[in-house]
């Protein structure tokens, strides 16, 4: 009987070690095609629509340090604000999440894409749904760039 306890035992805390969640490896935190392709398709989602409201903070945050007045009585975070604005009316306008999500779905089809962070990635997805051609998006110096 006091075998049977000591095996029980030591299957309940086998169980219980093989059940609590693993640290995060190095490979676990970087986000490219390889971390892309482990995620469900609601993390796609879920993933975009994050990725979508950083942008807006970032904005926020690339102008809110500027949101003075020069001395010619212009603002300062102006710039800042009309570069955001201009490449979102580009790249942005009429793109879903979904399309986004799809595009990158597509591009991490290609295991020499796989290396490529999901930031870089997109930009070159957004790139091809605004007509930009393929061969115009100098994907070989993308691939030796995540590389190194």
């Amino acid at each position: 009987m006091k075998a049977l306890t000591v095996v029980v035992a030591a299957i309940a805390l086998s169980t219980t070690i093989a059940a609590l969640p693993r640290p995060a490896s190095a490979d676990d935190l970087i986000q490219n095609g390889n971390f892309w392709s482990t995620q469900s398709a609601s993390s796609h989602l879920d993933y975009i629509l994050g990725f979508m409201e950083g942008m807006r903070l970032g904005a926020n945050f690339s102008q809110w340090k500027w949101d003075v007045m020069s001395k010619d009585g212009r603002s300062k975070a102006g710039s800042a604000l009309d570069s955001y604005n201009t490449e979102s009316q580009k790249y942005l306008t009429n793109v879903t999440v979904g399309q986004i999500v799809d595009g990158l779905n597509q591009f991490y089809s290609d295991f020499r894409n796989r290396n490529i962070m999901i930031h870089d990635a997109v930009w070159l997805v957004l790139e091809q749904i605004s007509g930009v051609p393929d061969n115009q998006l100098h994907l070989e110096s993308w691939r030796k760039y995540s590389r190194q």
